[in-house]
């Protein structure tokens, strides 16, 4: 069997099927197999050199895949853009196989490729890495799963470059330089230069400074897709998971930020969105100023929600529901100052919390506990350790290690 041959035991093995997902759920993989250039060759060369174990997985995936003859130049944006509407679209309702058989040969192509990425979750990410493609024109995080094949946090440059970065790291753009913790870089970048991504795995956080000086705070297990500079209109950035925005003020470009299905716009102020795939909701937390938020696919929003200091808007996903309450805004910014405060929070919340700043995995042995209510304020201090031993006391319970990553509270 060559290495270009699918494993006779793939179909039946689970965790093979995850790590499949994991691999076109990445849209530097989907660039690297449509849109092969020297700089993701040699990555991907470079990745399958460190990991021997999963080589023939790779090579299968990206034979599979690269049979679909699916090539950038092939379609125009316009023809992108219609393509991933008609996915969008698919989502709430499918097309039956005998209605696609009536069309013709040239759009039943299109339909088929659609269909197959429809089932992959991730045409979407893989439209931001097309560069003839706008990112005001479509909503490019449709995708409902995101894996990180790096446990270390990344700043992936429209241009192919990689820079890692460290567990707590600052990224900041100042003129024609990228400063990314220690290291000063030029900013060589194509011109449409939309597709920079800050990548920050679970047990990471990240600081990035805009063009435009706004301040961004990458909660662990996220990204934030931004352009080198702010062109246009508008500075529109996309987010999956968490971040708090420190947007700096200019009444003549709104500062956009592009959720999987809402959009917050603000000329100048502070906020929290949480956005997170695997989360029902979405919301947004205003502490200063003021924002507008709006959904473009869904018929709920007749008109953009303003929201007040103070309040929250948590969108339901499922439901499409909008409901806005008044909060204390530190129970959701205060991750950013290296401190959890939570009041009357289910003890599930908090474990999922740190499970995703630390990477690791909290099973409960009674799961009937996870509904302890507990209050207080948690430091979060570089050793994970010290803070499940604060869980340990305020629970009364004991936290004790399976292995390196996963612990047991009984």
């Amino acid at each position: 069997m060559s290495d270009f041959q699918r494993p006779a035991h793939y179909k039946e093995t689970p965790v093979s099927m995850s790590k499949y997902n994991d691999y076109i759920n990445d849209p530097y993989f989907m660039k690297w197999i449509f849109q092969p250039d020297e700089l993701t060759e040699k990555y991907w060369a470079e990745f399958i050199q460190k990991n021997q174990d999963e080589k023939r997985l790779i090579l299968s995936i990206k034979e599979e895949l690269s049979k679909l003859k699916l090539k950038n130049k092939e379609l125009s944006a316009t023809e992108k853009k219609h393509l991933l509407q008609n996915i969008l679209a698919a989502k709430e309702k499918p097309v039956p196989v005998k209605q696609l058989r009536k069309f013709s040969s040239h759009i039943l192509r299109y339909a088929a490729v659609a269909l197959f990425f429809l089932m992959l979750g991730n045409l979407v990410m893989y439209l931001i890495i097309s560069n003839d493609v706008s990112q005001e024109d479509i909503r490019p995080l449709a995708a409902t799963d995101y894996s990180f094949h790096s446990n270390t946090a990344q700043l992936l440059l429209s241009n192919g470059n990689t820079i890692p970065l460290k567990r707590n790291s600052s990224v900041v753009y100042k003129g024609d330089k990228i400063i990314a913790d220690d290291s000063q870089f030029n900013m060589i970048e194509k011109e449409d230069s939309n597709n920079n991504q800050l990548i920050v795995p679970y047990g990471s956080k990240s600081q990035i400074t805009l063009s435009d000086n706004t301040v961004v705070y990458l909660n662990a297990g996220s990204r934030l897709i931004y352009p080198s500079t702010f062109k246009g209109s508008s500075r529109v950035v996309h987010l999956i998971g968490e971040a708090f925005f420190d947007v700096s003020k200019n009444k003549h470009k709104p500062f956009i930020v592009k959720t999987d299905q809402i959009d917050i716009e603000v000329l100048g102020t502070r906020f929290n969105v949480t956005t997170y795939p695997e989360n029902e909701k979405i919301e947004t937390v205003l502490v200063e100023g003021s924002v507008s938020v709006s959904n473009d696919i869904s018929s709920q929003f007749e008109k953009p929600v303003l929201l007040k200091p103070n309040q929250i808007l948590t969108f339901n996903k499922q439901t499409k529901s909008v409901k806005i309450d008044s909060v204390d805004t530190e129970f959701y910014t205060l991750w950013k100052d290296g401190m959890l405060k939570f009041e009357d929070a289910e003890l599930n919340q908090i474990i999922h919390k740190v499970e995703r700043l630390y990477d690791v995995k909290i099973i409960l042995n009674d799961p009937e506990k996870g509904k302890m209510k507990i209050s207080g304020k948690l430091n979060l201090s570089e050793n994970s350790e010290d803070v499940l031993n604060y869980l340990s006391v305020i629970t009364r319970m004991n936290v004790e290690p399976i292995n390196e990553k996963n612990y047991v509270m009984k």
